[in-house]
């Protein structure tokens, strides 16, 4: 049983016409039959009663078509997961802070970042000393903030060794 033979089989269940169907899914008609009678060989059921007028749903093919909607939907909830995922709109980001970052800079850095990916945990583990470096982060940190008040009273940061002004 393949994804697309019950992609196949839903759309001839909600035309309930093998030419409408076959357009819809943008194939031939030969081949949309064939993937029907693979499927219904799969399953060992008839799925479609089909005459030269009319095609409808078995019995069988009506409760087939509620699980087949609810495994294409998931299939569907499944690609769009791992598409946000890669393009690291979701997922957790462990970031390591030290410093005035934690008073000054933490608050309006994961406002921001928290309303552009919403889908993506942020973690902080926050450092001692006056330059907690990235060794004394747990191991899982994917940035260290670092952060120091100046003697003129500016602050400057530093990230993994890329100096931000």
């Amino acid at each position: 049983m393949e994804l697309r033979h019950l992609r196949a089989f839903a759309a001839v269940a909600d035309e309930l016409h093998f030419g409408r169907a076959a357009a819809r899914l943008h194939i031939a008609q030969p081949p949309l039959s064939q993937q029907i009678k693979q499927l219904e060989r799969d399953l060992g059921v008839r799925l479609l009663e089909r005459t030269t007028r009319s095609v409808r749903l078995t019995n069988a093919g009506a409760v087939f078509l509620e699980h087949a909607r609810r495994v294409l939907a998931e299939a569907d909830r499944a690609r769009e997961s791992v598409l946000l995922t890669e393009r690291g709109e979701r997922g957790e980001i462990r970031v390591g802070l030290t410093g005035a970052t934690t008073w000054r800079l933490l608050p309006r850095l994961t406002r921001a970042y928290r309303q552009r990916y919403p889908l993506v945990r942020l973690a902080s583990s926050f450092g001692t000393g006056a330059r907690s470096s990235a060794t004394s982060m747990p191991p899982s940190t994917s940035a260290l903030i670092w952060a120091a008040l100046n003697t003129d009273g500016c602050s400057s940061s530093r990230t993994r060794g890329y100096r931000c002004r």
